[in-house]
């Protein structure tokens, strides 16, 4: 049976090794195919102030307890409001995590797209939140870490 490596005989990871955790290839439900950097996280858009304050208890406590109490998700989903930012965060999170096809938010006036560009109301439901836990993935891990 073979033994487990203890930490001080393993090889340090290299930069390709952390940039691989924060830039891939992510292939989404629908199939389609694309280029990510994970721009930080939760964390990251608390310290950003760009977390809007109907959902900051939740991400409050997401982050301190690596998980959410599913009776406090249940309260936010009665709020339109909150649903509302939800839906926006999750936006901006996408936006801000494509890198190619870059995606774009989408225009007021339709007259003002641009058939070569990708916006964010042209990716599905299913894909823009596959790509929001690809970039929320660390608050889980952290709770494996914890236990």
């Amino acid at each position: 049976m073979a033994t487990k490596k203890q930490p001080q005989d393993r090889k340090p990871s290299s930069a390709a090794d952390f940039k691989k955790r924060v830039r891939t290839t992510l292939e989404l439900p629908s199939g389609l195919v694309v280029k990510v950097k994970n721009p930080g996280g939760m964390q990251a858009y608390l310290s950003q102030g760009k977390i809007p304050n109907t959902l900051l208890p939740l991400v409050q406590q997401g982050i301190k307890q690596g998980g959410v109490d599913q009776a406090e998700v249940g309260k936010a989903i009665e709020d339109p409001a909150a649903i509302a930012d939800m839906l926006d965060l999750v936006n901006t999170m996408v936006i801000d995590t494509c890198v190619e096809p870059r995606v774009y938010p989408a225009p007021e006036d339709e007259d003002d797209r641009d058939d070569d560009l990708v916006y964010i109301d042209e990716m599905s439901d299913s894909d823009r939140m596959f790509i929001f836990n690809w970039v929320n993935s660390g608050v889980t891990d952290l709770a494996r870490f914890r236990q």
